[in-house]
């Protein structure tokens, strides 16, 4: 079978998870504990999806070798049957069902994490990329399982934010813009990752314990900032064609994550701004991208 097949069976998730939460947004009124099914119907089946197919499909561009479709076909089964169990577990108020869909969740992350493609990337220059994806993936288990011990309590809530949010979504964010970010804009060079990783690991951690370590967090994408704002700069000194939806809208999805952090270090839970003017302009501005 050819990849195109495959490409197209890996991607479907994303289209059948989006048509699901507009759907449910549309009939939320009916939907039991609606803003929880809202938001994980998004972190995870759109956002989750896409960090999977993306981060494979990606390092597989770093390191400039084919993509195994069909093993990532069968991790993203095994992590959408994980969803569905937490979500339906949620609305049918069955906790058993939930923390086994949990479970099945972090399963496939931690088989994705860990996959083939990491140890083929080893002495590879874009080796810290594809850490970070690892990494990423490694913190939605941590997520979940924050989740499932909850129980009303606030301290746990701000550190199921932090893995889920910062570490899952974020630091893969921040791996994929080191390529992406210059290739929208239409400018040459990326910016060293290694730091940017090694502080946003380091903060996600800290931020775990204590709000206070979202400076440390928010210092990794301020490097990544500063020399993605002298791309912008270059451009905006010779714009030609280069400025349209994709370049804005991934350049407001880092400064709506700024935003965000700030709020999050002075004691907030921003998820509304993280998902819709981080996650959610990040993804439109990346898919929309030719």
């Amino acid at each position: 079978m050819t990849s195109l097949p495959w490409h197209r069976i890996a991607s479907r998730p994303v289209t059948v998870w989006m048509l699901l939460f507009l759907l449910a947004g549309a009939t939320h009124t009916l939907i039991p504990g609606y803003r929880w099914v809202l938001i994980h119907l998004f972190t995870l089946g759109v956002v989750g999806n896409s960090i999977i197919l993306w981060s494979q499909t990606l390092s597989g561009r770093f390191l400039g070798r084919e993509t195994a479709w069909k093993p990532l076909v069968g991790r993203l089964g095994v992590f959408n049957f994980g969803v569905v169990l937490t979500v339906a577990g949620q609305i049918a108020d069955l906790t058993p069902l939930t923390h086994a869909g949990v479970s099945v969740i972090s399963a496939a992350l931690l088989w994705h994490a860990l996959g083939r493609l990491w140890w083929s990337a080893a002495g590879h220059r874009h080796r810290p990329l594809v850490a970070g994806y690892v990494v990423s993936a490694l913190f939605l288990p941590v997520g979940g399982v924050l989740g499932v011990l909850l129980d009303g309590a606030d301290a746990l809530r701000t550190a199921h934010v932090v893995a889920t949010l910062l570490g899952f979504v974020g630091i893969a964010a921040a791996a994929s813009l080191t390529i992406l970010f210059p290739a929208i804009w239409r400018v040459n060079g990326t910016i060293p990752f290694t730091p940017v990783l090694v502080l946003l690991l380091a903060g996600t951690v800290a931020a775990l314990v204590h709000p206070a370590g979202v400076l440390l967090y928010a210092a990794g994408w301020a490097v990544g900032l500063v020399g993605w704002g002298r791309q912008v700069a270059r451009v905006l000194a010779d714009p030609r064609d280069r400025i349209g939806y994709a370049s804005v809208s991934v350049l407001a999805a880092v400064l709506w994550l700024t935003g965000s952090l700030v709020a999050l270090g002075l004691g907030y839970r921003p998820v509304l701004p993280l998902l819709v003017g981080f996650a959610a302009q990040l993804l439109l501005g990346v898919m929309s991208h030719q």
